[in-house]
């Protein structure tokens, strides 16, 4: 049987890029001028509590990791992935 999952070697070859770095202004800038969302919207699509949002783009807290890789997705179109998942 042959295995088809990618691997991190074969990611590696296809140069996958590491997720973007969102700053607490940038979260605010993804969140107002590209989505024209408010905060408690933004934390709903992030599935994150809106205390937890105002915080990082406050700068009080960062966000974690794979929420970088969810801020990129968004940022790049993929908004629409999570609005219709059976798309």
């Amino acid at each position: 049987i042959h295995d088809t999952k990618t691997s991190i070697k074969e990611l590696n070859k296809l140069r996958y890029p590491e997720p973007k770095v969102y700053t607490a202004r940038g979260i605010g800038e993804l969140r107002e001028k590209k989505l024209n969302m408010s905060q408690a919207a933004f934390s709903f699509v992030c599935n994150t509590k809106l205390s937890t949002l105002q915080k990082w783009e406050t700068g009080v807290n960062r966000p974690p990791p794979p929420i970088h890789r969810l801020f990129q997705i968004i940022d790049n179109g993929g908004l629409h992935c999570i609005a219709n998942p059976q798309v």
